[in-house]
């Protein structure tokens, strides 16, 4: 005897375990150092958050992956075929087809609008320039005269039709007012009641009967001296041939 204990070795359950499960020595490196990174992360480096996805362990059949939470920094399409890195260059924004109005070039809650079309402009030799500007000016400088010309042909047509209105007014007011003057005394005779066998008056001097028949009207209104200075019946206006 030295002294020293033997060694224990397995027991007979953990054999039969061992023959119904086999496994290498590669898998149970990989379970211990699983198994160490759980219980204590290593230093200097974020625990990954674990997301469900399909894999060999878990009771429902379903494993989980690791989701790196530090960010991976952009490269330019320049880095990108040429495999060069650097973190401190950003990603160009590609050329968009529209423009957006809002904080800075693209700010949140922007409004989008598209491209207007740009103007073009063409080069002209000077003398074509100066022939088309003078042409220009007569133009306005014409249209201009005709406007006036058609304002101060529409006032005086205006004008010149009030004083037709008035006119024909005025016309109708004095045929009317001699009217009445004329045959105020026939009105008077037949109030007063007349026998009609009595001559009438003539009604321009009244002072001579009124024996004269005009023609076509047949009125006897006038005498004779009266029906030869007047040509139209007092009474109705008409024209006569006596």
């Amino acid at each position: 005897m030295d002294g020293k204990m033997p060694a224990a070795g397995p027991s007979p359950a953990s054999e039969e375990r061992r023959r119904a499960a086999p496994y290498d020595d590669d898998d149970a490196r990989d379970g211990v150092n699983a198994m160490r990174d759980a219980v204590a992360p290593p230093q200097g480096e974020e625990p990954d958050h674990q997301v469900p996805g399909r894999g060999n362990g878990g009771d429902d059949g379903l494993g989980t992956w690791p989701v790196r939470q530090n960010p991976i920094p952009l490269q330019n399409k320049n880095q990108a075929a040429h495999g060069v890195s650097d973190v401190r260059e950003e990603v160009a924004p590609p050329q968009a087809e529209h423009l957006v109005l809002g904080h800075g070039n693209g700010g949140e809650g922007g409004i989008s609008m598209p491209q207007q079309p740009q103007n073009r402009y063409y080069l002209v030799p000077e003398e074509v320039f100066h022939r088309g500007w003078n042409k220009l000016v007569d133009v306005t400088c014409e249209n201009t005269q005709l406007r006036r010309q058609l304002a101060a042909s529409q006032e005086e047509r205006a004008s010149l039709r009030e004083e037709l209105r008035q006119a024909k007014q005025w016309a109708l007011i004095s045929q009317a007012a001699v009217a009445l003057e004329l045959l105020a005394p026939l009105h008077e005779r037949r109030r007063a009641g007349l026998d009609d066998g009595v001559t009438p008056i003539c009604l321009l001097c009244r002072l001579s009967p009124a024996t004269v028949a005009l023609r076509p009207c047949e009125h006897s209104c006038l005498c004779s001296p009266c029906s030869m200075a007047r040509r139209m019946c007092p009474y109705c206006h008409a024209l006569t041939t006596n």
